[in-house]
């Protein structure tokens, strides 16, 4: 019920937070942001041979800019900063109702690890 709230709270931890990857792709007047990325870094459960990973939060490109490589720069610039702070994995995730963001992260190297499913009781 109060989600822009709630994400604004997390894009703001997120910018202060001193592992964090947060990225801006400007408009060429700089005057707008074509797009985004959050990310950071992250620990999975002990079970994992790698526990210290990447972790991207949220990638977005506004409409207008999209099949123009921006998220495509945003991504690979985090990858390349994560890989500068000895990480060697990325996790990501994504709804499987996005198609966009399937083929996106596809298209990127990701490949589903584990499925996460839900069910309202």
């Amino acid at each position: 019920a109060d989600a822009q709230r709630v994400y604004r709270e997390h894009v703001r931890r997120q910018i202060t937070a001193p592992k964090a990857v947060v990225l801006v792709a400007p408009t060429a007047d700089e005057r707008d942001i074509k797009g985004f990325l959050l990310g950071g870094r992250g620990q999975r459960s002990k079970v994992y041979a790698v526990r210290d990973v990447g972790m991207i939060f949220d990638v977005a490109v506004h409409p207008d800019h999209r099949r123009q490589g921006v998220g495509e720069a945003l991504v690979n610039t985090a990858l390349r900063r994560f890989r500068l702070r000895g990480l060697t994995d990325v996790q990501v995730t994504w709804s499987p109702e996005n198609r966009l963001a399937h083929g996106f992260w596809q298209k990127m190297g990701f490949s589903p690890l584990l499925i996460e499913a839900y069910r309202k009781i």
